[in-house]
């Protein structure tokens, strides 16, 4: 398994030599860097946007749901989570439309509201920024634990050693390499992926599709309760909270924003699904899973052996750093031109640095991690409600805005609590429910009252 830590290194650093080479004569400019000069095409971008959209949640919790849930869950899963890069995509669209010389969401949003509403949208971004590089981080540290590589290299320095190779192409071609690792991240999953569905099918004759919960109706009330009501509603609104997403949107032509996103979906629910299938498939072989979100692992060594999970890891490794690039450059567009408002490309790159070592500080600390996931999970419902407000033409009091947005928040946050410390998952539900409904209503409320 100690190839896994040789062959993640060189293929990293093939990107890199590449990605120095190819863009050492590019002459930069802030636009340029941060947004391709809104340039980037369709194919390209739409296979970057479904591996940045493809992180650790998808690659280790959607396999933990086929597992535990079967088919019924998986498409559950993967479904929700392809649409909702159709909504970011109508969403950008229209606040192209609106304002055609833009570059950020939290700028406009501080037109069409007012300043302390962009610092809400502002705070919900740097959250799922942080997320992002924390969840890339976990995700090499399952591997390392599955492979049991840690007395080899620990999970904290290789994470390190990802992040420090990644910062170092990162801060020479800015979005552009941020596209290009996630394009061909995609490519090597899509490749990957189908070979090991075709390996895997052979190696199994009979397919039970109910999973370890056997579930064979959606209307089960432990599946619709503790999974299904919570994860729709903050799934479908997930990628509108990523900065990446709406930087991207805002580095192409209006035109292409549609069909970019809509691409992704498609690969992304691909991607998920096959990954999925692996996991079932390791259900009815009855292989040993240690746990649920390593059982697509499981099923891979089974049937391909060590070199599957070699190249499995491998592009893992390269996903992470892709996942960490793509943050870093969101949060560079965000700093330095909208909290210090400074056009100078070494500002933007040391900000980049910055970012990337206080995450991996954090991880190192051990922090956890759920902490992070419940504040991300419920501002980024409630925060969705008035912008799709806004982008129906619906007006609403900046006040009302400001104020139901920081209640509704710590009420979604306190039914979060009680369903992790009194481990009742019913109390997700009711936390999503809240940050949906409560902003929702009350600002038809507020409406009605103030049109009569």
């Amino acid at each position: 398994m100690n190839l896994i830590i040789a062959t993640s290194l060189i293929f990293l650093l093939s990107l890199m030599t590449v990605i120095i080479v190819t863009n050492r004569n590019i002459n930069q400019t802030i636009k340029n860097f941060l947004f391709a000069n809104q340039t980037l095409p369709v194919i390209k971008s739409g296979l970057a946007i479904a591996s940045h959209w493809f992180w650790a949640i998808a690659i280790f919790v959607g396999p933990a749901v086929a597992y535990n849930w079967g088919l019924i869950g998986l498409l559950w899963f993967a479904i929700p989570n392809g649409i909702s890069c159709l909504i970011v995509g109508w969403l950008a669209h229209k606040v192209r439309s609106n304002d055609p010389l833009g570059l950020s969401l939290t700028e406009y949003i501080k037109k069409v509201f007012s300043f302390r509403v962009g610092i809400l949208y502002q705070i919900e971004f740097i959250l799922i920024s942080l997320a992002a590089l924390l969840l890339a981080f976990t995700a090499i540290n399952k591997v390392w634990t599955f492979a049991g590589l840690e007395t080899t290299m620990t999970p904290f320095v290789a994470s390190l050693l990802v992040g420090v190779i990644t910062l170092a192409f990162t801060v020479v071609g800015g979005i552009r390499t941020s596209i290009f690792t996630g394009s061909l991240q995609t490519v090597l999953w899509i490749t990957f992926i189908t070979v090991a569905l075709i390996v895997a099918a052979t190696s199994i004759d009979l397919i039970e599709l109910k999973g370890k919960n056997e579930l064979d109706t959606i209307w089960n009330e432990k599946f619709f309760n503790s999974f299904a009501v919570a994860f729709a509603i903050s799934i479908l609104v997930g990628a509108t909270s990523h900065g990446m997403m709406w930087q991207k949107a805002f580095s192409m032509p209006k035109k292409n924003i549609m069909p970019s996103f809509a691409f992704a979906c498609v690969v992304f629910i691909f991607m998920v699904i096959g990954l999925g299938m692996l996991a079932i498939y390791a259900f009815n072989m009855k292989l040993s899973v240690t746990s649920a979100d390593t059982a697509q692992l499981a099923m891979i060594q089974s049937s391909m052996g060590i070199v599957g999970v070699v190249v499995f890891s491998t592009i893992l490794v390269g996903q992470t750093s892709t996942v960490i690039d793509s943050s870093l450059n969101f949060i560079s567009s965000l700093v330095t031109l909208e909290w210090i408002k400074v056009n100078k490309l070494i500002v933007s790159r040391f900000i980049m640095i910055v970012f990337m070592v206080l995450a991996w500080i954090i991880s190192w600390a051990k922090l956890e991690i759920w902490t992070i996931l419940m504040l991300m999970s419920a501002i980024r419902i409630v925060m969705f409600v008035p912008l799709v407000f806004h982008i129906l033409k619906q007006k609403l009091n900046e006040s009302s805005v400001f104020y139901i947005s920081i209640i509704s928040t710590m009420i979604s946050l306190y039914f979060a609590w009680n369903a992790k410390s009194n481990s009742q998952p019913i109390y997700d539900m009711y936390a999503a429910l809240t940050a949906l409904l409560l902003p929702l209503i009350s600002y038809i409320i507020i409406k009605t009252i103030f049109k009569k």
